[in-house]
């Protein structure tokens, strides 16, 4: 309830119920005082519960909270709660007034308008230099890519990824070809609403910034520019 949260942040707007709970928000979060780190993977917490819940489920695997519709498990009852209202219910109330992107929390809404629209990207990948909003996506990427850590692999064509989340993205896309997002200049859909934007940027509004350095020509994306080279 928003009215049971009359402290907020007056950088970001999120609303907390206790003054003490915005004083952290505002030291770990917008002055990234975060001094408790991870033994295994350097990721870094404002908290020391945090850290523990951190290692308990990452790296320990402890997730007893299972969704009874999809078998997705997590690590604590209020993040299965939250995967349930803004997955299954689809109950996502915070949209965001530049791409009319829809999320289940404030929290989400807010760190999509500083990494996407605002550009803030403060975690780079130290082999490829792929920057990234969150640290969670920068681990990601370095065990998928570099690593080649892809435990999760399609029934159908035996591809490999990641995540789960990705697994089923590409089987609800590739394999029902599930695309309900469709350009309205051409004929074509896309499984995924970024994919659909990328279209439209490089081959409508031909927005394309990386060029080759031998031959001169432009490419929409850096990916296809390293398929070129």
């Amino acid at each position: 309830h928003e009215n049971d949260k009359p402290f907020t942040c007056l950088i970001c707007n999120q609303s907390f119920g206790q003054r003490g709970n915005l004083n952290k928000h505002v030291k770990t979060v917008h002055e990234n005082d975060k001094p408790f780190t991870c033994l295994i993977c350097n990721q870094s917490f404002g908290q020391r519960g945090n850290l523990n819940k951190h290692v308990k489920t990452v790296h320990e695997n402890d997730k007893p909270f299972t969704c009874l519709i999809c078998n997705q498990s997590f690590g604590q009852k209020g993040d299965l709660n939250k995967h349930v209202k803004t997955v299954h219910e689809n109950e996502k109330p915070f949209t965001c007034l530049i791409c009319n992107q829809s999320f289940g929390q404030k929290g989400s809404l807010n760190i999509h308008v500083s990494t996407v629209h605002g550009n803030d990207k403060p975690f780079t990948c130290l082999i490829c230099s792929k920057s990234f909003g969150l640290r969670g996506s920068l681990n990601i990427h370095f065990k998928t890519v570099h690593e080649n850590d892809k435990p999760f692999t399609c029934m159908i064509c035996n591809q490999s990824f990641g995540q789960k989340g990705s697994l089923k993205k590409h089987v609800r896309t590739v394999h029902e070809n599930d695309k309900p997002f469709s350009c309205l200049i051409w004929n074509i859909s896309f499984g995924h609403k970024s994919s659909l934007k990328t279209h439209v940027r490089t081959v409508h509004e031909n927005d394309k910034p990386f060029s080759c350095l031998i031959c001169n020509q432009s490419f929409g994306q850096k990916g296809s520019l390293n398929i070129h080279v």
